[in-house]
């Protein structure tokens, strides 16, 4: 018991420890306030277009699915590696919200060698990154090569937008310059994900995945509501909704409030724009300290929250992983997500959110293992011996 206790109290430590150097670091999310009232009014009109039907969502993308390059980098005995990109939809469908270092698409792929698999394809998972996950390596070593070889099953690996080679000049590490920025990034992935799984589907891959961590699991889930065909999901460490880790979990501590205090304009602009859609309630702002706050809480409570999205096609092939100690995404707010999607499964770590990310990536792979098998349950009914199966190597 003491030595639970011990650990328990070490995991939360991290986190804590962590929310320590983030106060002490200059380096700032939102250093330069919230984006216009344009840009998201242009999101928006997007949004209500296209984003509140899964099948009106891959329609808009039919003309937009065009992976430009593929080729392989490496070859090893038991797998290969393809590098390629594309032209992310979003930027065609609204110019100039992407900065021009984002708009192009980068993606990575491990597929596993033809004499170690059966004749039918193996599954393949969509890697989406979390808070600071920068170009492919840690997600392939962490995450991919487990996965191909415990599982047999193959990787794509996306880079973010306003990350690793999509990040733009100004920006100082994973600190994105403005709140519209975080949108944008939602949206781009959410289209990004389609095509790569429309392109998986036409290569012959039939069991598909997506799965992320932290930020890459909210961003995951986005996605896999937004397909309309059933997908393994296998979001970790995140939650049903965005607003309480900036404003009141160990990630407030990076926001840059004084900048967004000084442009409450922008902000309150950006408000209206949503009070006038009919996303937020109306609302007087007296312009207390904690007006930044408030309107950051609204703004990603509309824009994040999992409620106001379609459910994914297969919840039933939705395993959720969470950490009972995390400083950065609340436990309700995790727990509210298996009520949004009935036929989905909560698993805890007894971890904080760090902790649970250095100590505990055996269990995330087991989940997308796990998730995989119970799609071909759906998919595949009579047929058991379709599920990933753990190597005996």
């Amino acid at each position: 018991l003491q030595t639970a206790l011990l650990w328990s109290g070490m995991a939360h430590s991290i986190d804590e420890a962590l929310r320590l150097l983030l106060r002490m670091t200059d380096i700032r999310f939102f250093r330069k306030g919230w984006g216009t009232a344009r840009e998201l009014e242009q999101l928006w009109a997007l949004r209500e277009s296209v984003f509140l039907s899964p099948t009106r969502f891959l329609e808009s993308l039919s003309n937009k699915c065009v992976i430009q390059s593929v080729n392989k980098t490496a070859e090893y005995s038991d797998h290969v590696v393809y590098e390629g990109h594309f032209k992310s939809p979003l930027a065609d469908m609204v110019p100039g919200l992407l900065p021009p270092e984002s708009e192009t698409s980068w993606f990575q792929m491990l597929i596993p060698q033809p004499l170690q698999r059966s004749t039918r394809p193996p599954p393949m998972v969509i890697h989406l990154p979390g808070t600071g996950d920068h170009f492919f390596w840690r997600r392939r070593v962490t995450m991919a090569r487990p996965l191909l070889k415990q599982y047999q099953i193959g990787s794509v690996i996306l880079e973010n937008p306003f990350y690793g080679k999509r990040k733009p000049k100004e920006q100082r590490g994973s600190r994105l310059l403005r709140l519209i920025d975080l949108f944008s990034m939602g949206a781009a992935l959410a289209m990004e994900c389609s095509v790569l799984l429309q392109w998986c589907e036409s290569k012959g891959y039939d069991r598909l995945g997506i799965t992320g961590i932290s930020l890459g699991g909210h961003m995951a889930s986005l996605a896999a509501c937004m397909f309309p065909r059933p997908v393994a999901l296998t979001p970790c460490l995140s939650a049903a909704t965005a607003s309480r880790v900036f404003t009141s979990g160990i990630l407030a501590d990076s926001v840059d409030w004084a900048t967004l205090s000084d442009r409450l304009m922008e902000g309150r602009d950006a408000a209206k724009t949503l009070q006038g859609r009919g996303w937020i309630p109306h609302e007087t702002y007296d312009g207390n300290d904690r007006e930044a706050a408030l309107i950051l809480h609204k703004l990603l409570e509309a824009s994040t929250n999992l409620s106001s999205f379609p459910r994914p096609a297969c919840p039933e092939a939705c395993i959720i992983v969470c950490a009972t100690r995390d400083g950065y995404v609340e436990l309700q707010d995790v727990q509210k997500l298996v009520k949004l999607w009935p036929g989905s499964e909560i698993r805890t770590l007894d971890a904080g959110h760090v902790s649970a990310f250095l100590f505990h990536k055996d269990k995330f792979q087991r989940a997308v293992a796990d998730a995989f098998e119970r799609l071909d349950q759906v998919l595949c009914p009579s047929s058991p011996a379709a599920a990933p199966r753990r190597s005996q190597g």
